[in-house]
């Protein structure tokens, strides 16, 4: 079973082989809300992040999603199952599934707002993309 630290700790990389959404907003609990992520539990970025990664084999049931505290106004979105736009995924229903996902966030915040790729950290000084 998995646990979750609660204590406030700093933003750390998210290590590779993720996709992450990076959204201008100050409220973690509407990011959740737009992905539709039910059941949410609080966790620090060290717990969050190590759920996500250990819960990383394609045959793992439980799959995580880490969405962080508001990083100088922005919230990210860390999992190794987010769906990405990838011309070899598309045939197994990923771009159509990003698209939905996309598109939920982009009704609850304005387009210019969000970013999304597969990438391995977050950045700089603690600035989202």
């Amino acid at each position: 079973m998995t646990t979750f630290d609660q204590t406030p700790d700093d933003p750390d990389s998210f290590g590779y082989k993720v996709s992450w959404f990076a959204v201008k907003t100050f409220d973690s609990a509407a990011v959740l809300d737009a992905i539709g992520a039910e059941g949410a539990t609080p966790a620090n970025w060290e717990s969050g992040l190590g759920a996500v990664h250990y819960h990383s084999a394609p045959r793992d049931p439980e799959r995580w999603i880490f969405v962080s505290p508001s990083v100088s106004g922005w919230v990210l979105a860390v999992s190794t199952y987010l769906p990405h736009p990838d011309t070899v995924e598309t045939k197994y229903e990923t771009g159509r599934r990003f698209d939905q996902l996309f598109s939920r966030l982009m009704k609850r915040f304005d387009v210019s707002s969000i970013s999304a790729a597969i990438g391995s950290a977050i950045s700089l000084h603690g600035r989202a993309p």
